[in-house]
């Protein structure tokens, strides 16, 4: 089974972490203000699921960085 990717960010420097959320961010808000002015669109509304996607792993990333827990966490330990 491949890694999440969550798993493949490196977690070690906490502030790029945080410029790419910034950047997915922007990224999604371009896309949602683009269909709410034109009208929803295939093609955004799949790249706004697709960006999402990548930034919920980036904010998990970075929890468990700031957390620092070792992925993959177990209850009890």
């Amino acid at each position: 089974m491949d890694k999440l990717l969550r798993e493949k960010i490196d977690t070690s420097d906490i502030n790029e972490l945080n410029i790419q959320i910034e950047v997915y961010e922007r990224i999604i808000d371009f896309y949602v203000r683009y269909e709410e002015k034109n009208g929803e669109y295939e093609y955004t509304t799949e790249r706004i699921i697709y960006f999402n996607n990548i930034y919920a792993e980036y904010l998990i990333a970075r929890q468990i960085a700031v957390e620092g827990a070792s992925y993959p966490r177990v209850i009890g330990q």
